[in-house]
């Protein structure tokens, strides 16, 4: 019979399980697709190379839509269990409520080796193929990397700002450059119009009918030049690129290469604490799962509506404030790693949804009601 119980709730939970992680992964990806789908109707990038840069972002998101839909999970189905009476069947039956709780740790576990595989390995991965990829595409299509109305400076040298780009016509208006190699001689350079060309050698912009302006600092003189085109290069050196496109930073290294990381440093900087929180936070996050599922199981117990619609909003909320606590502790890890070490930033939150499980499981276990449009008791 235990054993029964056991498998019948393990199946209940996996369809809600997989819904809300489909769900939840969409809501996530929503805010890079917008980016991803310009670049393929605007920039020609090929649907392949799309659907890339989406499996790469799918990574990002899933080590916090994992613990999320273990606990909803959890939630809908004790909702549902105690709805329909099948919790009040089953202690009639002898079986009590921290019987069914194995069932769920199981399921919780799971949820933590998954989210640990994404922590692990799926982040580190998405996270550095995501940017090789983003260069390959800027790389063949230069103009994925400009923007209108935006003060680009990710080009060595010099910033530039447009107006206005025209796809179609591959025509830029009202350009504004300011050439920041020489610190005694400033150089602005203004056009109405421009292009990007390609070249052999690499990409160029073109500006036409511009003006060109330098002001010198040591006589305090200013001189202006007007040109009929003027063009110049943008690309970096291929040395430059291929260093920093295979440098790693701290989120897309692996375990042992963040380990190995953290133990070249001779004395405890900004990046040395930096890395140090992602180092706790690979385990830190799988865990949550844990905490989170035991506050959906105590939760869809006691549940006095019965409804699924509020068991929605109440664990989002729920989420949401463990997400602000997380985010919090890395915030502060961050600047303040004196007051509150990276042990502590990363850990403290999952000790208080911890606390918090544990005390809706004791009034679970002892039949105190809990409304899930407020915490109160009978």
């Amino acid at each position: 019979m235990i054993k029964i119980v056991d498998r019948y709730i393990l199946k209940e939970l996996i369809p809600p399980f997989t819904v809300s992680l489909v769900f939840f992964s969409f809501i996530f990806l929503l805010s890079r697709i917008l980016d991803i789908a310009d670049m393929l109707v605007n920039f020609n990038v090929s649907f392949g190379a799309v659907l890339r840069l989406i499996i790469y972002s799918v990574s990002f998101f899933l080590q916090y839509t994992i613990p999320m839909s273990v606990m909803m999970a959890v939630l809908f189905v004790f909702i549902e269990l105690s709805g329909s009476n099948e919790v009040l069947a089953l202690k009639s039956g002898g079986i009590g409520v921290l019987r069914l709780l194995p069932s769920v740790v199981v399921f919780c576990l799971f949820g933590t080796f998954l989210t640990g595989i994404m922590t692990f390995y799926g982040l580190p991965w998405g996270k550095f193929s995501f940017k090789k990829e983003a260069y390959e595409i800027a790389k063949t299509n230069m103009a994925v990397s400009f923007k209108e109305k935006t003060f680009i400076d990710s080009f060595e040298g010099f910033a530039l700002y447009i107006n206005e780009i025209d796809q179609e016509k591959n025509i830029m208006r009202d350009i504004f450059l300011e050439d920041m190699n020489s610190a005694d001689i400033p150089v602005t350079i203004t056009a109405p119009e421009g292009r990007i060309l390609q070249k052999d050698s690499g990409y160029t912009i073109e500006l036409l009918n511009g003006s060109i302006i330098q002001i010198d600092k040591k006589d305090k003189s200013v001189h202006k030049t007007s040109f009929g085109a003027y063009t110049f290069s943008i690309d970096l050196p291929e040395s430059l690129i291929s260093e920093n496109i295979q440098k790693k930073n701290e989120k897309e290294m692996y375990y042992l290469e963040l380990k190995k990381y953290i133990n070249g440093f001779d004395e405890k900087n900004s990046d040395y604490y930096s890395a140090l929180l992602r180092l706790h936070e690979k385990f830190s996050i799988p865990f949550a799962c844990i905490f989170l599922g035991l506050i959906g199981f105590s939760l869809g117990l006691r549940n006095k509506t019965g409804k699924k619609s509020s068991g929605i909003i109440y664990g989002i909320f729920l989420f949401v404030f463990y997400y602000v606590l997380f985010a919090l502790g890395l915030s502060l890890g961050e600047s303040r790693p004196e007051i509150y070490p990276p042990f502590a930033a990363m850990w403290i939150p999952d000790f208080i949804m911890f606390i918090l499980g544990i005390f809706l499981l004791y009034l679970a276990v002892k039949e105190k009601n809990i409304n899930l449009n407020m915490f109160s008791r009978d």
